[in-house]
């Protein structure tokens, strides 16, 4: 056992142990930190990727971009496809009878094998937390088609900011302009919770549908929930919500106008 955030007596906190919080903080895995310009990837010619500037953490290890660098690759070949992995070769001097243990970070191209399709290049097998000394992590790809060289994409994801992750989840009132019943529409990240509680403003008809608002938040399918109705005993009112269109449906009963009505509805929304 070793107390690493409090004073031995001599150095002795090391970048293995900064780098196992560190994932334990945010991830094992590779993670583009929200700073600078993201390491966004462009494409400066046939065989110039440009990094820009930003920060990673790659498996547990901080990198940072401070300003853009441009990584070469082979050109494509005539009538074939290919695609290239760009990489953080990571490194641990552990050579000799008294090694330096200094780790260093550069820019390495793993690429792929020509062929009818752009199959991803292999990767060698390696962990900087299980203290491998040579490890690679891809962290953008880039295809080819002929002499074609694609856009660069990013392989690793976004790193969501603490700040913006307490917003995520904190409810938010959304105002979708519902009148004709008294209506809540609440969302916490991408749960949508709609409330109505109170009197119908308008009737709904046997088989008849009233639109409560064309403005909740977006869903790709369709999502039911029962409503209470003092004026039916009707089993088969619905609150429904498809796309932005949020409304009420009856399956059979007449809803008069000035009906006390009670329902929830949550759903996910695009």
């Amino acid at each position: 056992m070793e107390i690493v955030t409090g004073k031995a007596g001599v150095p002795h906190v090391s970048s293995s142990d900064d780098g196992r919080r560190i994932a334990g903080e945010v991830g094992t895995g590779s993670y583009v930190l929200q700073t600078g310009g993201k390491l966004a990837p462009s494409l400066v010619d046939a065989n110039t990727v440009r990094i820009a500037t930003g920060d990673m953490i790659v498996q547990g290890r901080h990198i940072g971009v401070t300003s853009p660098e441009d990584v070469k690759v082979a050109s494509g070949s005539q009538g074939k496809k290919r695609m290239d992995y760009i990489c953080v070769h990571y490194t641990r001097d552990v050579s000799g009878s008294s090694p330096t243990l200094v780790e260093t970070v550069e820019w390495k191209v793993l690429q792929g094998t020509p062929g009818s399709s752009a199959a991803a290049p292999s990767v060698p097998k390696g962990s900087i937390l299980d203290g491998d000394a040579d490890v690679t992590v891809p962290i953008c790809s880039v295809t080819f088609d002929g002499l074609t060289t694609g856009q660069p994409k990013l392989l690793i994801p976004k790193l969501t900011p603490l700040a913006d992750l307490g917003d995520s989840v904190s409810p938010v009132f959304v105002d979708c302009g519902i009148t004709n019943l008294p209506t809540t529409v609440r969302m916490v990240g991408n749960i949508v919770v709609v409330t109505v509680s109170g009197t119908l403003k308008s009737a709904v008809g046997a088989w008849g549908m009233l639109t409560l608002s064309n403005a909740v938040p977006m869903t790709r399918d369709r999502h039911n929930s029962l409503l209470i109705s003092q004026d039916t005993t009707d089993p088969r009112i619905l609150l429904s919500v498809t796309g932005t269109h949020l409304f009420i449906e009856s399956k059979g009963a007449s809803i008069p106008q000035g009906s006390w009505m009670f329902g929830q509805l949550v759903y996910l929304c695009v």
